[in-house]
């Protein structure tokens, strides 16, 4: 007996799938097992294992379609990643898990820089706060005592 293909499982596992996959939904069907217990899986259009459908995983697609009917999801595209969180009695094991398929829009060359915000100037340095208060002053003497009438002033011609 060659105990690699005794130990190879005919479903989907977490060490099957090191990347994401983008996946196509080709088919759903029951697993029955020798206790008498029963999992969904789903086959795939891709040439890949099918996938055991726990709880959590099963939750996820309904989400993911927005459909409750196997029958309505076939054709439909899910991410299927291997989520290295996933605890089971306390232990993190990792596992497999679903979630909707999500496109990155390709950036193009030469995209035109985004406009920058105008800025706050600087404080004034002590040179340069030296030399506001000067023309400052100058103006105040240029315009003469406070209430004075600015076009009252003697012309040098």
């Amino acid at each position: 007996m060659n105990l690699k293909e005794f130990s190879a499982s005919k479903y989907l596992g977490k060490g099957d799938v090191p990347q994401p996959l983008v996946l196509t939904i080709a088919s759903l069907g029951i697993e029955k097992f020798d206790d008498s217990g029963q999992k969904p899986f789903i086959n795939w259009m891709e040439p890949i294992k099918p996938m055991l459908l726990n709880k959590v995983n099963r939750n996820r697609l309904m989400a993911i379609t927005g459909q409750s009917e196997s029958a309505h999801m076939i054709g439909m595209k899910v991410e299927v990643f291997n989520d290295p969180m996933i605890e089971m009695q306390g232990e993190l094991v990792g596992g497999l898990r679903l979630r909707p398929v999500t496109y990155q829009t390709p950036v193009p060359q030469h995209v035109p820089a985004a406009p920058q915000m105008p800025t706050t100037p600087p404080a004034p340095t002590g040179l340069e706060l030296a030399q506001l208060r000067a023309a400052q002053a100058l103006q105040a003497k240029q315009a003469g005592p406070a209430g004075a009438d600015p076009f009252d002033q003697e012309v040098p011609f």
